[in-house]
C-alpha cells in the first residue's frame, strides 16, 4: 500500500502522500530501447572483468549517462510516468544481478536514502532468469522494455529469493532512473560542491533508514545465505545504530517488532 505522508518529528524532510507503485511495457520505441541496450552491453562488467562485485548484493553496478537526446528522451519519460513536468534527473545507474563465486543475487527489504523520490526501474536484459521486483508487497515481473514506477523513499521494496534454478550463466540487467521534485532536498546537492553537498546528504539521508523502521518496527539489514560475504559497502551494520540514536532507547525498543 502507498506510503502515507510522514508525521514523525525526527524525519528531517517529510515526503507528501503518494500513490501505489504500478508498471508499463514498451517504455521506449524499439528503435530507442536498442540504443540504451548498446550502450549498457558496453560496460566492461560481468564474470572476468575488472569490475568491482557486490557480494551482499549479487551484483555489478555502473553509474551511467547517455548522448543527449537519450538523457532528454528519459527525462520526458520518467515526467510522463509521474504526470509532473518539473521532475529534475538525480542519477541514473544500472546493475546486472548475476551469481558469482557462489554468492547470490539478494534485495532485501528497505526504503532509499537520496535522490530516488521517484523511481523508475528498465528491464534491459533477462538472460535466463525469471526474477522481478516486489514493492509494497506486490512482486512486478521483470520484461525487457518494461518498466516498474515507484516511490523509492517511501514505499517498501525488494526482490524475492533468487531461482534457485538459475546459474552462473544467467543474468538480469535493470537500469534505474531517479527523480526528484524540484523542492526536493536533492536537488540542491546536484550541482553543490564537495563540503556543502556532504553536509546536506548528511542531514538528509538518514531518513531513509528512520522511515523504514518508522512503517515496519524493523531495522533495514541483508539476510545473506549462509556463507555469503557482505562487501564493505553494502554491509549496513551500523544501521541499527543510527535509527537507536535518532529516536532514543526508550522509543526504539518501543516500536522494534518483536
Amino acid at each position: 500500500m502507498p506510503t502515507n505522508a510522514d508525521t514523525h518529528p525526527a524525519i528531517k524532510f517529510p515526503l507528501p502522500e503518494v500513490k501505489s507503485a504500478f508498471s508499463v511495457d514498451n517504455v521506449f520505441e524499439p528503435e530507442v530501447f536498442d540504443r540504451i541496450k548498446k550502450r549498457i552491453q558496453a560496460i566492461n562488467w560481468g564474470p572476468g572483468s575488472s569490475t568491482f562485485y557486490h557480494t551482499s548484493m549479487g551484483r555489478w553496478e555502473s553509474p551511467i549517462e547517455f548522448d543527449p537526446d537519450l538523457e532528454e528522451i528519459m527525462l520526458n519519460v520518467g515526467r510522463k510516468l509521474y504526470g509532473n513536468d518539473d521532475l529534475i534527473k538525480t542519477y541514473y545507474y544500472t546493475v546486472r544481478y548475476q551469481k558469482q563465486n557462489g554468492n547470490i543475487p539478494h534485495l532485501h527489504k528497505h526504503m532509499d536514502q537520496n535522490g530516488c523520490e521517484q523511481t523508475v526501474d528498465i528491464c534491459i536484459e533477462q538472460e535466463g532468469v525469471n526474477w522481478g521486483i516486489e514493492v509494497d508487497g506486490v512482486v512486478f515481473p521483470e520484461k525487457e522494455n518494461s518498466a516498474v514506477c515507484f516511490y523509492g523513499q517511501q514505499q517498501v521494496h525488494s526482490r524475492p529469493e533468487y531461482p534457485a534454478d538459475a546459474t552462473e550463466d544467467d543474468y538480469l540487467t535493470v537500469l534505474f532512473l531517479h527523480f526528484v521534485r524540484p523542492e526536493h532536498w536533492f536537488a540542491d546537492i546536484i550541482n553543490a560542491s564537495g563540503d556543502e553537498r556532504w553536509e546536506t546528504f548528511g542531514k538528509y539521508a538518514s531518513d531513509g533508514d528512520l522511515r523504514y523502521f518508522l512503517h515496519t518496527g524493523e531495522v533495514s539489514q541483508p539476510q545473506l545465505p549462509e556463507g555469503q560475504e557482505r562487501c564493505e559497502c553494502h554491509n549496513y551494520w551500523g544501521v541499527s545504530d543510527v535509527v537507536q540514536n535518532i529516536l532514543g532507547e526508550e522509543e526504539f525498543n518501543a516500536r522494534l517488532k518483536k
